[in-house]
């Protein structure tokens, strides 16, 4: 009797042990609970680009479009002889074509509308003097002429272009560029010519429809002078001491 008394003393015990573990742990975790907050996550928002709104440019939206070229250009470029004092036959005056090329040029690019026989014959004189002290032949290239422009007249802007085309020709007048142009003067149909040279130099100045507009030193009737431009084209030869057909086809520009 008294061994039954302990044990319910002692089962009583456990279960008010138990009953209060699990009490004290129910309020436990009531109490975490309540102190506990949820994390609060941004909503994400997917954005999605549809595919025509990506512009890529085309060839034709990036490359500026060719700007037209008048139809007529005739530039102010003053006329000279290579004789202005009508001496075509005194020496030097039979060689002179380059010379007088680069007399014309000088004076456009200095803005002047003419040039006097007078003056044109001083500045034939004194560039052929010059070209002698610099040991020059009569007949001198493109490259020469550049030389000269630049030593003599102090002019460093030209520019030598071989092998060019119409369209480039045609592009160069409408910036208002003056071009020096050799070409195989036996080749050159003109009927004012008292005698062609194997070499001549003349100026072209401007264009219109087919034709190239020049000023050409080797007559007086020369200004303005009008030649194909597919003949000027096929005539085109810088100076060859060996053979003037063999001669490259170039020009120089200012």
């Amino acid at each position: 009797m008294k061994k039954r008394k302990i044990w319910l003393w002692i089962t009583g015990i456990f279960l008010l042990i138990t009953a209060g573990i699990i009490f004290y742990y129910l309020e436990y975790q009531k109490s975490d609970t309540a102190i506990v907050t949820p994390l609060s996550i941004p909503e994400l928002t997917i954005i999605t680009t549809p595919s025509s709104a990506i512009l890529v440019p085309s060839p034709s939206d990036t490359t500026p479009s060719p700007t037209a070229l008048p139809a007529e250009i005739n530039l102010a470029v003053p006329f000279l002889t290579q004789a202005p004092l009508n001496n075509w036959s005194d020496p030097p005056h039979v060689e002179t074509c380059e010379e007088a090329s680069m007399v014309m040029i000088k004076y456009y690019l200095d803005g002047k509308k003419k040039i006097t026989p007078q003056d044109g014959e001083g500045e034939l004189q004194a560039m052929v003097k010059y070209e002698t002290e610099h040991s020059m032949g009569v007949d001198v290239s493109l490259e020469q002429m550049k030389q000269i422009m630049e030593g003599f007249y102090g002019l460093n802007g030209g520019r030598i272009i071989n092998d060019p085309t119409i369209a480039q020709i045609k592009g160069e007048l409408a910036d208002g560029h003056s071009i020096l142009w050799p070409v195989a003067g036996k080749l050159l149909p003109n009927p004012y010519y008292r005698s062609a040279g194997i070499y001549h130099m003349l100026v072209v100045k401007g264009y219109k429809g087919d034709v190239f507009i020049t000023n050409d030193n080797g007559t007086n009737h020369g200004e303005n002078f009008i030649y194909k431009q597919s003949l000027l084209m096929d005539v085109l030869h810088d100076w060859n001491e060996q053979n003037i057909l063999n001669g490259k086809k170039a020009i120089l520009i200012y």
